[in-house]
């Protein structure tokens, strides 16, 4: 409830479903996520409860409770500055930066029905792009996250944005991690500054030494520099329950 009540982002921050980085506490670590029971989507509507799940491990023994959290009114979500981030609509804008293809794939979707496939590339700074140039402002701060999955190998995806100006291209690193065969999120927080006057500017998914095939799903990139209003949320009664795994 800390992290949510400072975040008025939460629903577009926090992965649905899916368990946060174990963290440290006593003798074991414990772990949280969010469900939406309603809709399978924390975004789809902001008015409706969520069920906040917490998981302690301590040697062998694992425990998961979970309670149902009501936001107290609907909060506007921040618009998503990627066009078509869900490849639900086919490949456009989605354009490839350097030497590779796009193709629309919808045999491994990491959600709905369908994904970027990225192939042929004769580098590592091949990759699929969307100009932004329009939507981006020098000194805001942006939330980004993606989901991919490389082909061969793991490695670490970089996601980032290129700009042009008069004095030429430059690029800032909006989030890295290593990236296997199954999905993985790749999110991060930046600010880019710029001196001119923007000129273009590319939403860029690329990986860090190798050529090899990669896929990328649902792609969001929101604007943050606003965000200083927190959300009012509380517990509903009688709604705790001990959940039985196996986890």
């Amino acid at each position: 409830m800390h992290w949510l009540c400072a975040d008025p982002y939460w629903r577009a921050d926090f992965p649905h479903d899916q368990w946060l980085n174990e963290e440290p506490i006593g003798e074991g670590t414990y772990t949280w996520k969010l469900v939406d029971e309603i809709n399978g989507d924390l975004t789809s509507d902001t008015a409706a409860p969520v069920r906040l799940y917490g998981k302690g491990v301590c040697g062998e023994a694992v425990r998961v409770y979970s309670v149902l959290v009501q936001p107290e009114s609907a909060t506007a979500l921040p618009a998503n500055l990627i066009d078509n981030g869900d490849l639900e609509s086919g490949l456009t804008p989605w354009i490839a930066m350097g030497v590779c293809d796009l193709e629309w794939d919808n045999s491994q979707a990491h959600a709905g029905t369908a994904c970027l496939w990225v192939k042929n590339r004769v580098d590592y700074l091949a990759g699929p792009r969307q100009d932004i140039t329009a939507e981006v402002t020098d000194g805001a701060t942006y939330s980004v996250s993606i989901w991919a999955k490389t082909k061969d190998s793991s490695e670490q995806v970089w996601v980032g944005l290129w700009v042009r100006t008069e004095y030429g291209w430059r690029s800032f690193d909006a989030a890295l991690a290593t990236v296997g065969g199954t999905w993985t999120e790749v999110a991060g927080t930046f600010t880019p500054s710029w001196p001119g006057t923007l000129q273009e500017a590319y939403f860029k998914v690329e990986t860090t030494w190798s050529n090899q095939e990669f896929r990328i799903d649902d792609a969001v990139m929101i604007e943050k520099q606003n965000a200083d209003s927190a959300p009012s949320l509380r517990f509903v009664r009688g709604s705790m329950r001990r959940e039985v795994g196996p986890w």
